[in-house]
């Protein structure tokens, strides 16, 4: 994925996410991967690596940011978990990409974080993070994309602040997308690229690039400042 620094203050975020959720009628369990903007969070505006678990069920949520609470374990200290990205794209002049990447161990069944080209190791999700053995087995959604929280009425920025259909020099975009079924990695052409709540946000796809990459964002603002 692209990694971008719009600009986000306040309550704000705008984040860029791999996630991996599983459900049954009264669970939900998710874990995700990517980079975010949040002040809140982390007391200043840089794009910092993330990762996050939930549980939601009986009406209570579980879970959090990093290692907050009990949750991933971190083996590779080199890479710090919330480390800021010293080096972030710029619209039309350079284009930084973190590889990121998250497998099952199939002894284990706990969900292991790579990033780099040289798929270094970051850490883990426990399989004993969730109730319920939806994980596990294999019986999960991946969804790949980017969010922001308002905070207020005006929603910040997402990805480069910038949508240009086509132009992954200056749109935030992911390349490479896959999915691991029956140790065959296979994209997710035939997958509808969706907007679920437009601020000035668009997202499309390129089908024809051997590497299946697709492009989101968009400037933000108040709900009736664009159409979807």
């Amino acid at each position: 994925m692209s990694v971008y620094q719009p600009p986000v203050s306040g309550q704000q975020s705008s984040t860029a996410l791999i996630q991996l959720q599983t459900q049954t009628e009264t669970k939900v369990g998710s874990i995700q991967v990517g980079w975010t903007i949040d002040p809140e969070l982390y007391g200043d505006s840089r794009a910092r690596l993330f990762t996050k678990w939930s549980e939601e069920h009986d009406g209570t949520v579980d879970g959090c940011y990093n290692t907050l609470c009990s949750g991933f374990v971190v083996t590779n200290p080199n890479i710090p978990i919330d480390t800021a990205f010293n080096d972030v794209s710029i619209s039309q002049r350079s284009q930084v990409f973190q590889w990121m990447m998250v497998t099952l161990d199939p002894l284990s069944q706990d969900w292991w974080l790579s990033m780099q080209d040289d798929n270094i190791r970051i850490g883990y999700w426990p399989r004993e993070l969730f109730s319920f053995s939806g994980f596990s087995v294999g019986g999960y959604n991946a969804t790949w994309g980017g969010l922001v929280h308002t905070g207020t009425d005006v929603s910040p920025a997402m990805g480069s602040g910038i949508f240009e259909d086509g132009n992954y020099n200056s749109t935030c975009n992911m390349v490479k997308v896959q999915v691991n079924i029956g140790n065959t990695f296979v994209s997710p052409y035939d997958n509808p690229v969706q907007v679920l709540q437009s601020r000035c946000f668009k997202a499309s796809k390129q089908n024809t690039h051997p590497d299946y990459r697709f492009q989101f964002g968009g400037p933000g603002g108040l709900p009736n400042a664009c159409v979807a």
